[in-house]
Parts: C-alpha cells; structure tokens; sequence
C-alpha cells in the first residue's frame, strides 16, 4: 500500500492522505472522497506505508505526471508570495487541462548556461513595435520557444494574424476558447510541437520545456493581474523563471512605471529607447476654474471648446476622456475651481468622515478644514463632477447636428461614423483605429483622487500610451484645477525624470512599495458578533508583530449582501505573517497585496 499526499482547489492551506493499493507517481489527479462528497485532488508526494484510519483513492485521472518539477516550484512560489493554499496555486497552473487529457510526456524546463537577460524596451511611437518583436523573435528562437504576451485577447489575435505569416510553429492560448480546444493545445505544447506561444497572461503556466525568452507587451497593464484567488503579478512569475531557469525577459512599455525606473536605475534591468517623436502631439495644461468654464458645456474650459471645434471642422474626431464614475470627494471651490492639496505632496485632499478635517490619502496627514477657499477666499465649497452620460447629453443638445458616442468596458467595436467619442480610459483601446484630431482629458484631477497610492503614476502612464499613438496633427488637452502640480510638468516638458523622481522620493519617505508591501485583509460576517471575534484575532497578530496599520475601519458600503465587512491595511516588509495566513479561509478571511483601493 502507497500513502499519498493530496492538496485541493480550496483556501485550506494542508495536505491530506490517502491510501492506494497500487503504485502511482506524484503529480496526478485523483478523486477521492473529502467529508459527505468526492474531490478531485492532486497528488504532491508518494510514499510506501499503511494506516487503517485512512480513506481510500476512489480514481486515479492521469497515466503520467502533468506538470514537471519547475512547475511545482513554481507553485510553491505562488503560495507563499500571492496568498493562497498550495492547492489552489497548483489548480491555476493546471486548470486548462481537461479531466482526462490526452498522454504527453511531460518534459523539464531546459535550463541555461547562461543568466538570462532582462531588457525594457521602451517605444515612443506605437508603429515600431510590431517589426521590433519580429527582429527580437527571430534573434531568440535559434535557442529555443519564444513565449509572447499580450495583454488582451484582440491583440493577442492581431499579431498571432502578423506573426503567422512569418514563422511556422506560432500557436494562439487564451484563457476564453472552448475547454477541449485549450487541453489539445495544452498537450501539444508540452510535447514540444510548438516554438512560439502568443497569448495573455494564462500563457505564463504553460509547460513549455525549452524556452529561450519571455516577451510582455505593455507589461504595466491591469490585465496582466490575475483578480481570484491566486492574484499573482504575471511579471513576478515572468521574473521567477528568469532567476530559476535562465531564460531572457524582455519587457515592451511606451511609458516606464515606478519599479521599472527603479530597476533600470538599480541595474536589475537593461534599457533601450526605441525611435523618438519626431513630430510630437501638442499638449495643454489647462486650468478648470468658474471664469475659465464654457457658459453651454461647464465641464470644459473655452479654450477646449474652441479646439474642439476648430477640430471638427477640419473634419477630425474628438475624444473626451473622462472618469467613468463622475463622482469624486475632491474638495472644489465653485467661484475659482480651486483643489485643496496636501502640504506636504501636492497630492489632492478629501474630506474625513467628520466633515472637520482634509485627509491626504497618500502620506496620510491630517489638516485643519476653515470651509472657505484659500485662493479666493470663497465659502462655496463643493464636490461637484460629471459623469459620462450626463456630458454626452449635454454635448448632444449643444451640438445637434453632430453624432455623439459613448464608449465603456460594455461598449462594442464602434465604426468610424462619430464625431465626438466619450468615454473612460478605455478610449486608449481604439485611439489608434481612427482619425483624432485632438484628445481632452476633461477633469485629470478625478484619476490623481481615486484612493490608490499609485493612482498619479497610472495616470501618467494612461497620458503616455495616447501620446504613442498619436502624432503632430492631434493636439492634447489635460484639465485640472491644479496645474501646478510636477506630474503636469513633468507631461509638458516631455522629461519622466521629472516625475519618477518626486514619486520615489514621495513613496520612499513614506515607505510604501516599491520599498515595502501593503496587505489588505478584508473580515466579513453576517452577523456583527462574529466579525468581532475575527477582527481581534486579526488585531492580536498585528500587535504581535509589530505591524502597521494604514487603515482600519468597515467597508464602503458596510454592509453587502447582508454581510458586515472590516477592512485592514497594513505594511509589511515581505511576505504574509504565517498566522495572519493561517486565519485566511477566503470566505470570511481574505487578504491581497498592493491592492489598488482599500
């Protein structure tokens, strides 16, 4: 009799035995029986022994192991840095593969002589890219498979399109085809048919055993975080392969994040700056204040107006670019459009709870709130915004005889019969397709407030990835009520220097990442009594340890689906305190990294 050790696809972070009356290799499937029902397991160690008080494995799935000992590693990896059990690491990496696959011998990851590079290529203008990558897979594949990622599904199809016609062996993974259609391409890359992978951030847990080089185009992208359980960084475990089997990294930006900056800076990674804007898009820094406003549409300035529609008349499209919400804490001065701002960084305050003080949500300092406007001395003070339908209402009975669309994450592929499109920064998606004659960010100030300590850098990087594609005939128009802020410096100048550096000195000072890690353990119960009991065990460890609290307080709203909701942030060094792990059951315990709101 053999004793097996088996994990599952749940937030319980233990292995549990079985017995089996034959022989068997680790790293299966299996179906055994688990409390009243049956579970498929896998299996992560084997051993020769007996004990009575075992239950028995009810069906073995696989003839061979399928995944290889790198995998495995590299589950382990993901447990501990991305808060999950064993377990459901494993079933992330594996959760394409059909039930009963078809039989492959699964290969090792072929390490290198070599350390592996790691570059950052960084294109000014958007049209280089797609000859850039060619030359860079050609210049790889002589060494083994090249894995190529995209961040979204229609990209991922466009240069699979663009590719195809040049190399012989490319193969397209996404995580939306039909099951089956996933486990046969599974299976075919783990027997090595296929050299180029191109495909979105599932792609990263193929097993792949010779692979030369990972390729991540737009790597700062959203999509390239997984949101359940595990949510692993697709970079992180891009950087995981680098230092385990060697294999290069190369990273595509238009524009450079906080931790590239860093580790360009640091010499963790090696840079090239590919072509320059020779023509390059206008830019406006325009200043949101009541004199300053259209009398017929008030969330734009007159000058804006007067672009907008000397841009329609010569025929162009206009793009409004707005926050989808509309609403915003943001403090604003009715008479001067005047936004209160943090002493310290410059970083837009909102008002606390009591109504009595101004909260800066970046360095988390506390100022006196006189209810009148410094500037103007005005007391009319308010939170005024827009959001998108209301501004495409408004536009469409100012401007009757033009078409006006709206595009969202819900909105469809749109044709080119528009003459004005509004919409969130997903505009950024399908900037490239059409004409635009000029771009207005209407209020930038909404995207600097959103409760994230990385909400200025996302927003530089949003500017930067129009500015790729657009050229000297668009013009681009920022509105803020602080204009005087570095960040619209550093995008009127041209000079990201600008920028990065006040951001690191900023978050340096502070001690928020890259320089540590903040965790957000999210308590829920539907009843009040038993949240208590876990908030306090929750706030037991964290006295225990030393940690720091950022925030504590209920939910926004507090109460979901009848359940009450408590949230913790709190800053940690590296990884998850063991016990605060142990207490994560990801039903009423959860808890992610680096989260973007609280």
């Amino acid at each position: 009799m053999n004793i097996i050790e088996v994990v599952f696809d749940i937030p319980v972070d233990k292995k549990f035995e079985y017995l089996i009356d034959k022989e068997i290799a680790p790293f299966v499937r299996v179906l055994v029986p688990f409390g009243k029902t049956k579970k498929v397991g896998f299996v992560v160690s084997v051993k020769k022994g007996e004990k009575q008080e075992l239950k028995k494995v009810i069906k073995v799935y696989d003839k061979c192991p399928i995944i290889n000992s790198y995998l495995y590693q590299l589950a382990n990896f993901i447990s501990e840095t991305f808060i999950s059990s064993l377990g459901q690491a494993i079933f992330s990496i594996i959760g394409t593969l059909p039930i009963r696959h078809t039989s492959f011998d699964i290969k090792e990851k072929k390490g290198k002589k070599e350390k592996g590079k790691r570059k950052i290529i960084i294109f000014k203008k958007e049209d280089e890219k797609k000859n850039y990558y060619l030359n860079l897979i050609k210049e790889n594949i002589k060494d083994g498979s090249v894995l190529f990622l995209l961040p979204e599904v229609e990209i991922a199809k466009e240069y699979f399109s663009f590719l195809n016609t040049e190399f012989k062996n490319c193969i397209l993974y996404y995580g939306e085809m039909k099951r089956k259609e996933k486990g046969e391409k599974w299976v075919e890359i783990a027997n090595g048919e296929r050299n180029i992978i191109i495909g979105t951030r599932i792609c990263i847990f193929l097993p792949i055993s010779d692979p030369s080089s990972i390729i991540i185009e737009d790597a700062t992208n959203q999509a390239y975080l997984e949101r359940q359980t595990p949510k692993y960084e697709t970079l992180k475990i891009a950087e995981f392969e680098n230092e385990k089997i060697g294999t290069s990294l190369y990273i595509g930006e238009n524009c450079l994040s906080v931790e590239n900056y860093l580790d360009i800076k640091n010499g963790r990674y090696g840079s090239v700056v590919l072509g320059k804007e020779e023509n390059p898009s206008q830019i406006y820094i325009l200043k949101l204040r009541k004199g300053l406003m259209d009398k017929n549409l008030t969330f734009l300035t007159k000058e804006a107006v007067s672009l907008m529609e000397e841009t329609i008349i010569k025929k162009k499209k206009v793009a409004i670019v707005h926050n989808r919400k509309g609403g915003s804490k943001i403090l604003i001065c009715e008479k001067c459009n005047y936004k209160f701002t943090c002493k310290n960084c410059s970083t837009l305050l909102t008002l606390s709870d009591d109504g009595k003080t101004l909260f800066c949500k970046y360095c988390k300092t506390y100022f006196e709130f006189e209810k009148k406007c410094p500037e103007c001395g005005s007391k009319k003070i308010t939170f005024k915004s827009y959001g998108i339908e209301k501004m495409a209402n408004v536009l469409k009975q100012t401007y009757k005889n033009l078409k006006i669309e709206k595009f969202t994450g819900e909105s469809k592929i749109i044709d080119d019969e528009f003459d004005i499109l509004i919409g969130t920064g997903i505009i950024e998606k399908v900037i490239k397709k059409f004409d635009f004659g000029l771009i207005i960010f209407s209020n930038a100030d909404l995207y600097l407030n959103l409760n994230d300590f990385s909400a200025e850098e996302k927003f530089f990087i949003l500017v930067h990835k129009f500015l790729s594609v657009t050229q000297n005939t668009c013009f681009l128009i920022i509105q803020t009520g602080s204009p005087e802020l570095e960040i619209f410096k550093a995008i009127k100048e041209r000079n990201e220097d600008i920028f990065f550096e006040k951001e690191i000195k900023i978050r340096k000072q502070i001690g928020y990442p890259p320089f540590s890690k903040l965790l957000k353990i999210e308590i829920k119960g539907s009843k009040k009594t038993p949240l208590e009991k876990r908030k306090k065990m929750v706030e037991e460890i964290i006295k225990e340890d030393n940690l720091k609290i950022i925030y504590s307080g209920e939910s926004f709203p507090p109460v979901i689906g009848k359940k009450h909701i408590w949230k913790f942030l709190i800053k940690i060094d590296d990884k998850i305190p063991k016990k605060i792990k142990e207490l994560i059951d990801g039903k009423f315990i959860t808890a992610s990294f680096n989260p973007s709101h609280i």
